[in-house]
């Protein structure tokens, strides 16, 4: 979220501000190739601008979505295929480690009711094609306490931290 919203760009009215619930888009919009790129651009100029600056002064970055959302769900992007979406999420810079929160597509459904069961079960059977090909690096069930599950969260980070990319620096300091 660096660069502003692309419906600011192109002039349309009713922006909805950010942390506002609406329900996500369900159709492609038009010109799907210069919104991945822009998309792309953003998450570029985002990781080179911001987290990138973040990480070099030990700040620990967080993201609620990456690059990777956009392939198990291109209609919420306003993108017609994740084919284009695969190729661009090679490209562009990851994270060290990606959590998947999942729980059974009803439960989620009574949280977030905006998308059909039918739809939330697709999109998790994709998530779970990205765990196998390692895309994805845990997957933890939203079905215990919040407690809990910040625990496992934390537990994970400070395990990435401790073995991930990051741990060959702090052995050689």
């Amino acid at each position: 979220s660096l660069l502003p919203p692309l419906g600011s760009l192109v002039g349309k009215g009713d922006i909805i501000p950010p942390g506002t619930a609406v329900p996500p888009r369900r159709s492609a919009g038009r010109f799907a190739p210069a919104r991945q790129i822009y998309y792309g651009l953003d998450f570029i100029l985002g990781y080179y601008l911001r987290d990138r600056v973040d990480s070099a002064h030990q700040r620990l970055v967080l993201y609620d979505r990456c690059s990777l959302d956009m392939t198990v769900d291109p209609l919420r992007y306003g993108l017609s295929s994740a084919k284009l979406l695969q190729s661009m999420y090679r490209l562009l810079p990851k994270p060290d480690l990606i959590i998947l929160l999942t729980d059974d597509p009803e439960r989620i459904h009574r949280r977030k009711p905006e998308l059909p069961v039918p739809e939330i079960s697709r999109q998790i059977g994709i998530w779970l094609q990205l765990v196998e090909q390692g895309k994805v690096g845990a997957v933890l069930r939203t079905d215990s306490s919040t407690e809990v599950l910040a625990g496992s969260v934390r537990q994970l980070i400070i395990n990435q931290w401790f073995t991930g990319p990051l741990s060959d620096i702090k052995r050689s300091e």
